[in-house]
C-alpha cells in the first residue's frame, strides 16, 4: 500500500507528510499526528513502512473523528484499536475495491 501526499477527509483536505524528524505530542514521542488546524498529518518514518501505513490509518480515524463531531471517552484507545484492525482487513482484501 502506497500512502498518497494528500487525502480528503470530510470537507478538508489534509496534505499527508512523512518525516525523519521527531514527531512530538503531549511532550511524548509519537509515530504520526494530525494538525487540524493546518491540515496536515505527518508520519514517521523511523519506523517500518508497515507501521508507517497503520499510523496513517490511525490518523485519518482522528480526522473523521474530528470531522464528525465525535465526542469519545478514550479516543485514543479506541482509534488504536480500529485502526489496527481496519489495517489488517486492508492488507487482507487489497482487491476487493478494484
Amino acid at each position: 500500500m502506497e500512502i498518497n501526499d494528500k487525502i480528503k477527509i470530510g470537507s478538508m483536505e489534509y496534505k499527508v507528510t512523512k518525516t525523519d524528524k521527531p514527531l512530538i505530542l503531549d511532550n511524548k514521542e509519537c509515530k504520526g499526528t494530525i494538525d487540524y488546524e493546518n491540515l496536515v498529518i505527518n508520519i514517521s518514518t523511523n519506523i517500518a513502512e508497515q507501521r508507517q501505513e497503520e499510523t496513517f490509518i490511525h490518523e485519518v480515524l482522528h480526522g473523521i473523528i474530528r470531522e464528525r463531531n465525535l465526542i469519545l471517552e478514550d479516543e485514543e484507545m479506541i482509534v488504536d484499536e480500529i485502526s489496527k484492525g481496519l489495517y489488517q482487513v486492508i492488507k487482507d482484501n487489497m482487491d476487493i475495491f478494484r
